[in-house]
């Protein structure tokens, strides 16, 4: 099983010792009935917060990466790359809109994680195998870990944000995987993705009623190429 930064920062960071600074994880104003904004019962949600933070970071990283290697394969003459790069960057642009959103919602500050650094962009063929790694790292223990810290403290939104997240992360894998070691399935012209600007689900051909994610429609959709 792949072992990122991400996951190997997340052990010392949901530790239950770990200082509360009150500056940045402010609880939010409580209801009348008891409950946060969000429904959720009151409470500082120290590692919701830290878990939503960590991934914001992830996801932005890789969307940062993404983008500098669509530019390094267009600089190749491999269009096919480039593109699937370039819904790489969309996808998790939007899934760390997802995390940013919680973590207002929370009262907390949205910030890079000052441990994180970026993702190194090489060749090609090299960035590929980077993107399946951190790819699958994110869906099979850091996205997993995340939600369980959410789900500990009772956040069902950011429990679900989460596993949209996730999800999302699963079929943008599945692409990496299928464009081979060097892209060699992706060798041609550009070629057209269409995410969905509400979870960052990604698809090949709008062809569908709703997203089977968040649900919506095909208007929800945008054309990446």
């Amino acid at each position: 099983m792949p072992k990122t930064t991400a996951s190997i920062i997340l052990g010392a960071s949901l530790a239950l010792s770990a200082p509360c600074n009150p500056c940045t994880l402010a609880e939010p104003p409580a209801k009348p009935d008891g409950k946060g904004a969000m429904g959720t019962p009151t409470g500082p949600k120290v590692q919701t917060l830290k878990a939503l933070g960590l991934a914001s970071t992830s996801l932005s990283r890789g969307a940062d990466f993404a983008g500098a290697a669509a530019e390094k394969a267009d600089a190749e003459k491999l269009a096919g790359v480039a593109s699937l790069f370039r819904a790489m960057a969309r996808v998790q642009q939007i899934q760390a809109g997802l995390m940013n959103a919680q973590i207002a919602a929370l009262g907390g500050a949205v910030a890079i994680d000052p441990e994180s650094k970026p993702i190194p962009v090489g060749q090609t063929a090299a960035n590929l195998a980077s993107a399946l790694n951190l790819l699958s790292g994110l869906k099979e223990t850091d996205l997993p870990a995340w939600r369980r810290a959410c789900a500990d403290e009772g956040n069902r939104d950011a429990v679900r944000a989460i596993r949209w997240t996730r999800e999302g992360t699963i079929e943008l894998a599945r692409f990496f995987k299928d464009a081979g070691p060097a892209g060699e399935d992706l060798k041609g012209g550009k070629h057209d993705y269409y995410v969905s600007r509400t979870c960052g689900f990604i698809v090949e051909k709008l062809d569908i009623q709703k997203c089977p994610v968040c649900g919506k429609g095909p208007d929800d959709f945008q054309k990446v190429n």
